[in-house]
């Protein structure tokens, strides 16, 4: 899994940036901003883009994607995946098969701790698996997964040029869908951690009941 402390820790030392600032544009204590400069706290996927903005440099994910590509083609999508991350807003429309949840919002008992992001099922991939549209689940950053764990994962799309967050099971080197619907298949695809790359595993989830 990718480390961010040493690109936040070299950022911050830049002159005019700042711990402070930083932890202002988070809404997170110095404490939590010392943790993420010494790599005991992850930070949260809607956290990358605002330390990105901050810093004026890229995640390492991204950056190690846009030094791959040999050809200027490759490199103008690669560029173009810097500029849009996507780690999913509560905005977005269903047509998104993962949507985050807001850091401080409690779902049916869930909430999202240090390291960890709370995000809505809206796709059947991973319905053999237990997991229907409307679920929550609680994924944690730090935890390292194995064989059979579902994950969140960000896989790069060349037709669109941007990262799209998915979740899939884990199965070695390749993360896959497991349904039966055809609509929502895909292919395995190996972790690279370039083009896919793994923030964080499924520790837990609910489903509401409906009324």
């Amino acid at each position: 899994m990718t480390n961010y402390s040493r690109w936040i820790d070299q950022g911050l030392k830049k002159p005019g940036k700042s711990g402070s600032e930083l932890g202002r544009l988070l809404t997170l204590t110095r404490d939590k901003i010392s943790k993420m400069r010494s790599g005991a706290r992850q930070p949260r996927a809607e956290e990358i883009p605002i330390i990105e903005q901050y810093l004026d440099e890229p995640a390492p994910h991204r950056k190690r994607l846009a030094d791959a590509p040999s050809s200027a083609r490759g490199k103008s999508r690669a560029m173009r995946a810097l500029e849009e991350f996507d780690a999913p807003k509560a905005g977005a429309g269903f047509s998104e098969e993962v949507v985050a949840l807001k850091a401080d919002e409690d779902f049916g008992g869930l909430k999202a701790g240090a390291n960890q992001g709370l995000w809505r099922v809206w796709s059947r991939a991973l319905e053999l698996a237990g997991y229907l549209p409307g679920d929550a689940v609680l994924v944690d950053s730090t935890v390292t997964p194995i064989a059979g764990d579902v994950v969140c994962v960000q896989i790069f799309d060349d037709k669109t040029g941007a990262y799209r967050t998915r979740l899939r099971l884990y199965q070695p080197p390749h993360v896959v869908t497991s349904t039966m619907d055809r609509k929502v298949q895909a292919e395995p695809v190996v972790v690279d951690n370039d083009h896919v790359w793994i923030w964080g595993t499924v520790i837990r989830s609910v489903r509401k009941r409906r009324g």
